[in-house]
């Protein structure tokens, strides 16, 4: 894997888990909008699970090339 493609996956690691604590976050502090801090926490967990198969595609794919 190339330095740039672990740059970008790293960042919607990174992504990923600010979306999830500020969905925890909302649903702590704001007890009106239950909705919205579940949609904020599905969005972010969806973006983590994307970022990891796409990473081990990339990975294994790197890999046979060797």
């Amino acid at each position: 894997m190339r330095k740039w493609q672990e740059i970008a996956f790293i960042t919607f690691s990174n992504l990923c888990v600010a979306l999830v604590a500020g969905g925890v976050l909302k649903a702590i502090f704001d007890k009106d909008s239950k909705v919205a801090a579940v949609v904020v926490v599905a969005t972010g967990l969806y973006i983590g699970i994307a970022t990891i198969i796409i990473s081990k595609h990339y990975d294994e794919k790197g890999n046979k090339n060797v």
